[in-house]
């Protein structure tokens, strides 16, 4: 699986070519790792970390239900697990585009 990194100020990047990409980002947007260190907010800085670039939900369940709250319309109930640090509102806009 592939891991991308959250840039951070103590953000180390292996791979060189995300290396290559990320500082041509962070040049592009004029920052650089020290700017994710916020000393008037401290609880604000960042100081980096790793996700999964691609996630597979496990047990993904929908189930389609007379919605009793909205009469003549129906719900559908989703059911997943994802790995930590994923976003589950991610997976919801994927499956209803």
């Amino acid at each position: 699986m592939k891991i991308i990194p959250i840039m951070g100020f103590g953000t180390e990047i292996k791979n060189n070519k995300i290396k290559e990409i990320t500082i041509e980002i962070l040049h592009k947007e004029d920052i650089t790792q020290r700017d994710f260190i916020i000393p008037q907010i401290p609880e604000l800085s960042e100081e980096g970390s790793e996700r999964y670039l691609f996630v597979t939900p496990e047990n993904l369940t929908i189930d389609i239900e007379e919605d009793e709250l909205n009469k003549n319309k129906y719900k559908a109930i989703v059911k997943f697990r994802l790995q930590k640090a994923s976003y589950a509102t991610v997976i919801i806009d994927f499956l209803f585009q």
